[in-house]
């Protein structure tokens, strides 16, 4: 059986201009896949773009030390304010390797679909939780090892993120 974890340990920083967000990151990874252990870091950035409040699209870019190579992903995400503190919504993502999974094809490699829902506690902390289905797109492990991560699944998740 297939057994991956990983822990995310993010900081972001970001500025809002009128219809556009842009932000810089650093994430420390430590993941487990199958008994064995392992950590990454990477910097990010990322663009949104907001559409009068109908859709947002955002693009963001993530480049591992690790592997030394890149993973993009766009997105087209709705989201629907229930009250001043929660909010429901989608995304649909399509993934791009260049080299993030350095011995994986190049290209985009998986298609997600995410559903989210988040609470605002006070200003500046929002707790949230998702779930998600990832469908892998022309996985190749006989020609790409690397390939061999790239599968059909759901996955979850929770967290909180203080804004200041």
């Amino acid at each position: 059986m297939f057994h991956f974890r990983e822990h995310h340990f993010f900081l972001i920083l970001c500025s809002d201009f009128t219809n556009i967000e842009v932000f810089a990151g650093y994430n420390h990874i430590q993941w487990r896949l199958s008994g064995i252990s392992g950590y990454d870091n990477e910097i990010s950035l990322g663009l949104v773009y907001f559409s009068k409040k109908h859709f947002q699209v955002l693009a963001n870019s993530y480049h591992s030390f690790e592997a030394g190579g890149a993973f993009t992903e766009v997105a087209i995400k709705k989201g629907v304010r229930i009250n001043n503190r929660f909010t429901v919504g989608g995304l649909a993502i399509p993934g791009f390797n260049s080299g993030y999974v350095a011995d994986g094809h190049k290209g985009v490699n998986h298609g997600q679909l995410l559903a989210r829902a988040s609470y605002l506690v006070v200003e500046c902390m929002e707790l949230y939780a998702y779930t998600g289905y990832n469908k892998a797109i022309d996985r190749d492990i006989d020609v790409y090892a690397g390939d061999e991560l790239l599968r059909d699944f759901f996955w979850s998740g929770a967290g909180f993120s203080y804004l200041f």
